[in-house]
């Protein structure tokens, strides 16, 4: 019995080991602006395409405003599009609509997001079912971020 836990173990580790596959990440392009009816904040919608061979899970995002090193939580609204919990598979595309910062000047947005491999759903589980954490490396970041906008009222 303890051989075949050990076994079963040990199969789960190889299967678990990082196999070089092609990193292309994500791409992030802007669509256009938009706004809703009886608002005065117009918002910016862009493209992401999951360019990866594997899902993409988001991992946080974030509004900079050029000069300002201070990372500002973006404008959303439940009418328009925004970032879903499910992770972006490869080759699916979603849009997003984003804020203009009451800043003037211009702006960003950056998105940061892991590949969702076999290692990271198991790791996940352990997490979710306060496992201990030593079976696997700590998922890598990657932060992504869209062309400087400017606001409506900048030259």
């Amino acid at each position: 019995m303890v051989l075949l836990i050990i076994a079963a173990l040990l199969t789960l580790l190889l299967l678990l080991q990082p196999r070089p596959s092609p990193r292309r990440g994500i791409s992030i392009s802007f669509v256009g602006f938009t706004n809703l009816p009886n608002t005065q904040t117009r918002f910016a919608l862009f493209s992401i395409l999951n360019e990866d061979s594997a899902p993409i899970r988001w991992r946080g995002n974030w509004v900079e405003v050029e000069g300002d090193g201070n990372h500002k939580a973006p404008t959303v609204n439940l009418s328009l599009p925004w970032i879903t919990a499910v992770p972006l598979k490869s080759g699916e595309s979603q849009r997003i609509a984003v804020g203009e910062p009451l800043d003037q000047g211009r702006w960003r947005v950056c998105l940061l997001s892991s590949r969702y491999s076999l290692r990271q759903r198991f790791r996940e589980f352990v997490l979710r079912h306060h496992l201990p954490l030593g079976l696997g490396a700590p998922e890598t970041l990657q932060t992504n971020s869209t062309k400087w906008l400017s606001n409506v009222g900048s030259p």
